[in-house]
Parts: structure tokens; sequence; C-alpha cells
């Protein structure tokens, strides 16, 4: 980590550097540090009266970061309580906190939560989770044993993660769709 100076944290670029430090603790799975600053995330919005669930979407990625640790009643009460904050349709958090609650929760729910995070990821806009949300959707399909429905879901994600940049993305859905066509020329 870089350090910054202390008055930086008064600023809405300290909250920006807080969260973002904190989705890459999460990436590189130092998942308590990452939840330390997605809390002072909200310590800090609160101490400013102020609620921005689509600036800062911190409690998804608290979310994860508890998931990540065990702490699954903890992740479903932010995603809970994002999902009571986010009031317009479409929304792009909206899309990432239904994402978020399907990787937490069992077949058929899990396929549903996932159809409204494309649903939602799709009408705003948000080509990167649109894609996240395809490929998680394809996995499901492929556990419940629609090959078809899976080959299609992750070749639309590879596509859309190719068109909009998301490399690490892409990567990952170049093996899954690889997975996939070999999975169906075996039947």
């Amino acid at each position: 980590h870089i350090p910054v100076a202390d008055e930086m944290f008064e600023t809405v670029f300290g909250l920006l550097y807080l969260h973002a430090r904190g989705r890459y603790d999460n990436a590189v799975h130092r998942h308590y540090a990452a939840l330390g600053d997605f809390r002072r995330c909200g310590e800090l919005l609160a101490t400013w009266r102020m609620e921005a669930p689509s600036l800062v979407p911190w409690r998804i990625d608290a979310a994860r970061s508890c998931l990540a640790v065990g702490m699954e009643s903890e992740a479903r009460r932010l995603l809970s309580e994002q999902l009571g904050l986010v009031r317009t349709r479409p929304s792009r958090v909206r899309g990432a906190t239904y994402r978020a609650l399907a990787a937490m929760t069992g077949m058929p729910e899990r396929a549903r939560l996932l159809r409204q995070a494309v649903d939602e990821s799709e009408a705003s806009g948000d080509q990167v989770e649109l894609a996240h949300a395809l490929a998680d959707l394809s996995r499901v399909c492929h556990e419940q044993g629609d090959r078809q429905r899976a080959r299609a879901l992750v070749r639309r994600a590879y596509h859309i993660a190719c068109r909009c940049g998301a490399e690490m993305l892409r990567r990952d859905l170049s093996v899954n769709a690889a997975e996939a066509d070999a999975a169906i020329d075996d039947d």
C-alpha cells in the first residue's frame, strides 16, 4: 500500500482510495484488511451523514470479504442493507448485489438471483458486471445439466469481456468456453 496523508480521508478521494484498496486486498486474498477498508468507508459516510450506495458500494465488497472468511450472516446483512438503499431501477449496484447474494444461495434461488443480476446489469449498461453475472449463470446451468445453455452463456460473457477490455475475466472465460465446448463435443 502507498501511504497517503490523513487529510485525504476527509475527502471523497480518500473514500474512493479506501474502496479501491479494499478491492485490491480482496483480489489478493487479504480479506480482513479489505474488510477493514470497507468498514472505514461506511464509517466515513456515516460521519459525513451521507449515503452513496452507487458511488461507493462498499457493502457489496465487504460482504464478499465476509463470505471469504466465513462470516455469512454478516455478508447477508450487508447485502440486504445494500438492496434497501438502492431504490432506482435499473441499477448496476443492484445487479452486483444480486450476484453477490447468489454466491451464498443454493439452487434454485441462485439461478433466479443470477437472472436478476443479468437483467439489472444489462439494463443499466454495466458490461463488466453483466459478463460476470453471465459467467456465474453459465456455471449454474452447467451444474444443472443444461450444457447447451451454459455454453451459450459463457460464450456471450466471453464476447462482452473482450469488448469491454476485462482482460482477466476474458482469460478465465476462455478456459470456461473451451471446457464447455469439450463437454458439448463429448455428448
